[in-house]
């Protein structure tokens, strides 16, 4: 863990003479594989920022820009897309798959589940819900 900050910094010293456009979408790539790299972390966005050497107002909106979802809302995203391929794929019991995707309770995995993909586990195909 960190070890991308130095990285991000390292990223954002390389591209520093051009501030517009191009080093804004490297920095939300940077920004987005660290992410997808470490979706069971949820760093602060002011720890993101540091990472890219901005502020953490313009890499909410330039990060906004670039994909149309908060680095929250991204993270939450790929943990949902994880959690439902996991139970459809019938990998682990859906209460793992609740723990290990971040979800404090199973409930809670249900609840996003049904509101994002308008279903819950137990009528998902391959579901290992009580095993």
């Amino acid at each position: 863990t960190g070890g991308w900050l130095l990285r991000g910094r390292q990223m954002h010293a390389a591209n520093k003479s051009n501030r517009r456009l191009p080093m804004r979408r490297s920095v939300v790539e940077e920004i987005k594989r660290i992410l997808i790299d470490h979706p069971d972390e949820t760093p602060r966005l002011a720890k993101l920022a540091r990472a890219a050497s901005l502020s953490p107002y313009y890499l909410a909106r330039a990060f906004s820009s670039e994909t149309g979802y908060s680095t929250k809302r991204f993270v939450y995203t790929l943990r949902m897309r994880q959690a439902f391929d996991d139970i459809v794929n019938g990998a682990y019991p859906t209460a793992q798959v609740a723990r290990d995707c971040g979800f404090s309770e199973l409930r809670h995995l249900n609840r996003a589940l049904r509101l994002q993909f308008g279903f819950v586990p137990e009528s998902m195909p391959g579901n290992r819900a009580y095993v």
